[in-house]
């Protein structure tokens, strides 16, 4: 194949070949390659034998020689035939329809958690923590490198007071100076719905405190209570282990759904679909779409402030010409009784079908400061709202809760919403587990003020930015709502995502470690004691490895280096409300 190619008013002063020039050229080689029948482009991967000759050009003249049925070599002239460069070999590699609607973009899809293998290390020195009390710890003399409380539900009851005894440890922990050289882990249990408050929290008291807390997720077994200490020392601040295998939470894209419409939700349109936080911005739109989308005919919309505003009556009139009818109820989802009221005011002729549990709030503040008080206010909504919703309703066909992507990323300053939002994806997974429908979203940054993010500053959206995380417009959010609504998934991230532009290594979270693109080698965790690749030094042997009693003995760690912790201002990622 031959070719012409010429650039139009690039300056080609300064370069041998213009980039722009060499371009082109390979281009040409593209057209008709891999003539295939599965919607795949072939572009080009690996280059073999590039070699310049001359230089200055604005055009060129290119021969083309197909070597096999993925590459081709070039050779490149002007247009006097002297020699501008060459190519002995450039391979190609096929992309499918797939990959392309999967690759780093800057729209919004959907992604959920697959923990990935990571490499152990040799084990540590760690101690297991009787209770929330750090007296006993302290009085042993010097900590050792990791301090697990194994166990919350051993000295709490409740999602509420596990969060708030985690809050209180945190707080304990990072003010004690006695254990600024180690590191307090919080063992998760992975099959208890009460614990799962605890990864939020503790996300972002990490996001706040470097190398301070590790989080892992355990199921429990007697393979994952041996890899534990060889798991810590693989320096990563988050951990997932399964059957004793040692894994890492990643967040992944969903594969698309092979081009197919989102199937509508099986809940009867005559029936009732109840919305909480039905009449705020996100409510509105959700109800309207709701109408629209499914052909929802009867809305009960809840409010905590008051359900009879301008824009609620607005709503119900639009929607009213539309078929639907709008019902508005004033009501706090996480007082039972009156929950349970208004539930039973829903006519019978049109039972509840469905519900979408929008409502929430926010209170936020660095773990540091965090109090229970706004701890509480937090949890009402979300953890207390969605036992009430779940316990005072059945025959649903749909069960929807609105979470967050502070959850996933352990927003700083939001360690109560983040709680609140985990909670509410492992709620979701336990009543999938007894045959009942729901599913949790964790919404990133909606590009539609609302109540939650009304005063995200400038700087709150450049921090966010910074990690990839960009608005999400209210279309996008929507068509990522239908697509979620047709999947088995008990939880999913609907987010829009920058994973095609790199991002300084130190800001990217290590849940998105391998989605979002470093500009150097994606930092680790400040490397795990214990492990030879630390950059503290030791005055005296190590202590003796412990194993359930803390470590004692004669040695103490030389300085380390920190700069930002608890230095970077709280950021509201939430979305809905």
């Amino acid at each position: 194949m031959y070719a012409e190619v010429r650039l139009d008013d690039a300056d080609a002063s300064g370069f041998r070949l213009h980039p722009a020039l060499l371009d082109a050229a390979m281009h040409a080689g593209l057209i008709g390659a891999g003539e295939r029948d599965d919607l795949a482009v072939e572009l080009p991967f690996t280059w073999n034998g590039v070699a310049l000759h001359g230089g200055g050009a604005r055009a060129a003249r290119v021969h083309l020689r197909r070597r096999t049925p993925a590459s081709f070599a070039a050779t490149l002239t002007d247009l006097d035939g002297r020699p501008l460069g060459s190519v002995e070999s450039l391979v190609l590699r096929p992309l499918g329809h797939r990959q392309l609607l999967a690759g780093g973009s800057q729209t919004g899809r959907l992604y959920r958690i697959e923990p990935v293998p990571v490499e152990a290390g040799p084990e540590p020195s760690w101690a297991a923590l009787d209770g929330w009390d750090l007296a006993a710890l302290r009085a042993a003399g010097d900590p050792p490198d990791f301090v697990v409380l194994p166990a919350a539900g051993t000295v709490a009851a409740g999602a509420r007071g596990r969060i708030h005894g985690a809050v209180g440890l945190i707080q304990q922990w990072l003010a004690d100076g006695a254990f600024d050289r180690s590191r307090l882990v919080f063992a998760v249990d992975a099959n208890d719905v009460d614990d799962a408050g605890l990864r939020g929290l503790v996300r972002s008291a990490q996001t706040e405190n470097p190398d301070r807390l590790v989080l892992v997720d355990t199921d429990g077994t007697e393979d994952s209570r041996r890899a534990l200490p060889r798991a810590l020392a693989s320096g990563e601040p988050q951990l997932v282990l399964r059957g004793g295998e040692i894994l890492a939470p990643r967040l992944a894209a969903v594969p698309p759904r092979d081009g197919e419409e989102a199937e509508a939700v099986p809940f009867d349109p005559d029936g009732t679909v109840l919305i909480t936080g039905g009449t705020g911005t996100l409510g509105r739109i959700l109800a309207r779409h709701l109408v629209e989308r499914y052909g929802a005919r009867q809305l009960l919309l809840l409010s905590r402030t008051g359900a009879d505003t301008a824009d609620t009556r607005a709503l119900a009139e639009e929607l009213a010409g539309r078929g639907a009818a709008v019902a508005t109820a004033t009501c706090d989802v996480a007082d039972r009784e009156a929950l349970a009221a208004v539930l039973a005011r829903v006519p019978a002729e049109r039972p509840l079908t469905a519900v979408f549990h929008a409502a929430g709030t926010v209170d936020d503040a660095p773990v540091t400061s965090l109090t229970a008080e706004q701890v509480d206010t937090v949890l009402r909504s979300k953890v207390d709202g969605t036992r009430n919703l779940h316990e005072l309703t059945s025959g649903l066909a749909a069960f929807v809760l609105f979470s967050g992507l502070a959850g996933v990323l352990g927003t700083a300053g939001q360690g109560n919403y983040a709680a609140a939002s985990t909670f509410l994806d492992a709620f979701a997974a336990y009543r999938r587990a007894q045959g009942l429908p729901a599913i949790s979203l964790d919404w990133g940054l909606w590009a539609q003020t609302s109540g939650l993010t009304a005063r995200l500053s400038e700087g709150d959206l450049n921090r966010l930015a910074r990690i990839g995380v960009l608005p999400l417009p209210s279309g996008e959010a929507l068509s990522l709502l239908d697509d979620a609504l047709a999947r088995p998934d008990a939880a999913l991230v609907p987010v829009r995502l920058d994973t095609a532009t790199p991002r300084a290594a130190a800001d990217i979270p290590a849940v998105l470690r391998g989605l979002v693109r470093a500009t150097a080698p994606a930092a680790q965790s400040a490397p795990a004691p214990g492990t030879g690749r630390d950059c503290w030094t030791w005055s005296a042997p190590r202590s003796p490895r412990c194993s359930g009693t803390p470590a004692t003995g004669g040695w103490r760690r030389g300085r380390r280096s920190r700069s930002w912790a608890s230095t970077r201002s709280p950021v509201s990622s939430s979305a809905t409300g």
